[in-house]
């Protein structure tokens, strides 16, 4: 199951707000520049309002949500004025690719020399399998960004590291001493060199140290 991150503050009792001069922020106004959806309760159609910003979150792309919770309203009673439960929770499955869509693809993929897989954003972990499938139907060395970690294995034979698309970026090469993984830029020159280079023997040149 796929979680969205969702971040609930309290805040000043509603009745409180004309008077109360501590501490009072505008905490959706904190949230939205960052956030996909901030609101706040007001003691009618919780359960619809956080059902939808649960939908909010998982929407592709995915991301951070915001609900404000006053005093009272965490004290008092629900009221109901619709039917909160209806509220789909869940956002729509994204329908299949058009054959349309897919052949201009496959065509990409079977005319590259030694192609190079990079898995990122918007891979949710329900699509593991179907990644693991195509990397290695492939046959492809394969990166990943930060955000898409976890996706395939980093001990799966045809894992090549991590790629921030930051000057800093290097590969995962054996861990140190220090049990952290160290880096080694030959593996970077063996997924990309063609075939023939790929087979030459190569400095074993660290970075980092």
């Amino acid at each position: 199951m796929t979680i969205g991150l969702i971040a609930i503050t309290g805040a000043h009792a509603r009745v409180a707000e004309p008077y109360a001069t501590h501490q009072k922020l505008d905490l959706n106004a904190v949230y939205r520049p960052f956030a996909k959806l901030a609101l706040t309760l007001d003691g009618v159609d919780t359960e619809g309002k956080v059902r939808r910003t649960i939908r909010a979150s998982l929407t592709p792309r995915m991301g951070p949500v915001h609900i404000a919770l006053p005093s009272d309203v965490a004290r008092g009673p629900d009221r109901e004025s619709g039917d909160s439960a209806s509220v789909a929770r869940e956002p729509d499955p994204i329908p299949p690719a058009s054959e349309d869509a897919i052949e201009p693809v496959a065509a990409e993929i079977a005319r590259a020399r030694r192609p190079v897989v990079i898995l990122g954003l918007d891979l949710e972990p329900r699509l593991r399998d179907a990644v693991r499938d195509l990397v290695e139907a492939l046959g492809a060395p394969v990166f990943v960004t930060p955000k898409a970690k976890g996706i395939l294995p980093e001990d799966h034979p045809l894992f090549h590291g991590v790629c921030a698309g930051v000057a800093g970026d290097a590969l995962p090469r054996p861990r140190g001493p220090a049990g952290r993984p160290r880096l080694r830029a030959r593996r970077v020159r063996q997924a990309l060199a063609p075939d023939d280079e790929a087979r030459r023997p190569q400095p074993d040149v660290d970075r980092g140290r």
